[in-house]
């Protein structure tokens, strides 16, 4: 209830920002309406895919709709989970910002595979800068002890 009730009270606020300035339209509103979310909220927040949608102000959420809302996010530095995005305008998505701890979490979680695994190590520790840089470390040493 409380999560509705903030995402009213952005929606509202950015609904009168575009009231009293110019009409932004499609892909700019899109990206406009997902950068204040993600200022409101910390960097993270699950929004129903049917926002998005009013926001290009599209009739239809067809495949190629979805493509280009999730194109226009990524382009300004919003990601969003679930990808490819699902097809009902009834669904969630929670967009995040890209570059983040958060973002390295959300896009890890549904990785089955070491790299994954050497994230989550790294959450836990508290230390999760690069999983990416551990990995190579862990070959090198696999590889050097392989010589």
């Amino acid at each position: 209830m409380i999560l509705a009730l903030l995402w009213y009270s952005t929606w509202v606020r950015y609904t009168n920002m575009q009231e009293n300035s110019q009409p932004t339209i499609g892909i700019e509103a899109l990206k406009n309406l997902a950068l204040t979310l993600l200022e409101e909220h910390d960097g993270v927040i699950t929004v129903p895919l049917r926002d998005l949608k009013e926001a290009m102000d599209v009739g239809r959420l067809g495949s190629q709709v979805r493509q280009q809302i999730e194109d226009s996010l990524l382009e300004a530095g919003v990601g969003i989970y679930p990808s490819p995005m699902p097809d009902s305008e009834n669904a969630f998505v929670r967009l995040y910002r890209r570059g983040t701890k958060v973002a390295l979490l959300i896009q890890n979680v549904n990785k089955l595979n070491a790299t994954g695994d050497i994230y989550f190590r790294q959450f836990e520790k508290g230390d999760i800068a690069n999983p990416e840089r551990e990995a190579i470390q862990q070959i090198r040493h696999v590889l050097d002890d392989l010589k």
